[in-house]
């Protein structure tokens, strides 16, 4: 029965050979990337939500005050 031990002596796991460490570190770089990717793109739509409220308040007060103008043309 094999058995690792530290420099103090005290029972630890065996190291991880590297054939071991290669799907786990593919893995990782797969998650990271794909958390990075979806990061851009909820900033992405935030951003736009938020510019996109900004723009329909500017076009609704722009029509409190043209909108007048127009039913007087339209009603005559």
């Amino acid at each position: 029965m094999k058995v690792w031990t530290d420099r103090k002596g005290v029972l630890v796991f065996k190291s991880s050979t590297a054939t071991e460490v290669r799907p786990q570190a593919a893995l990782g770089g797969v998650l990271v990337g794909l958390s990075a990717a979806a990061a851009v793109l909820l900033g992405g739509g935030v951003g736009r939500g938020c510019l996109e409220r900004q723009r329909m308040a500017e076009s609704d007060a722009e029509w409190l005050r043209v909108g007048p103008q127009w039913r007087k043309r339209m009603i005559g």
